[in-house]
């Protein structure tokens, strides 16, 4: 278990570093585009969306982000949150702004792929362009410290005979699609 957790921090740490060099490759790319524009990008504050509530990891992966991008375009990056429905209201919200570079959207493949696929939305997986991919993640699933399966093997040999009840963070969001495969 304990050379699993390296390999996951491992993994992590090389995520962080990738997450950096495209950071400093994106400001790179946006300093040397506006170079010969008529006004210097950018003049005002960024907004970044965040799909979640402030507290989740999504506002803990997005705060160092936003604090390097502040930093680099040395404009305030603002931090909006706009939990709900998975991620999709956030993800609305994000699809609707003004196309101008002012507006970022903190998504996952679940808010800006998965949902829009699955059911009808005001928005599409056309309405975004990729910029880049900061983190990845794992699923876990927990019990309880005091329940009876105390291995994986031995929770899917009782789900083999009866129901269990299982949960995710989300309808239709990646967590969800990853229990129902299972």
């Amino acid at each position: 278990m304990d050379k699993e957790l390296r390999k996951e921090k491992g993994k992590r740490f090389s995520s962080w570093i990738i997450s950096l060099i495209l950071i400093f490759s994106l400001t790179t790319l946006c300093f040397s585009l506006t170079w010969a524009a008529e006004e210097p990008y950018p003049n005002k504050p960024i907004s970044l969306i965040i799909p979640m509530s402030p507290g989740g990891l999504a506002d803990t992966q997005a705060k160092p982000i936003a604090d390097r991008l502040s930093e680099i375009l040395r404009r305030p990056i603002i931090m909006i949150h706009k939990p709900g429905a998975g991620g999709t209201l956030g993800a609305s919200f994000a699809a609707r702004a003004k196309p101008d570079g002012y507006t970022l959207f903190f998504g996952n493949m679940g808010n800006t792929t998965l949902s829009p696929l699955l059911k009808k939305l005001d928005y599409s997986v056309d309405d975004f362009i990729l910029l880049g991919i900061y983190a990845t993640g794992v699923i876990y699933l927990y019990v309880r410290a005091d329940d009876k399966f105390k291995t994986l093997e031995d929770f899917v040999k009782e789900a083999k005979n009866r129901p269990l009840t299982v949960c995710s963070f989300g309808r239709l969001t990646f967590a969800d699609f990853i229990i129902e495969a299972f």
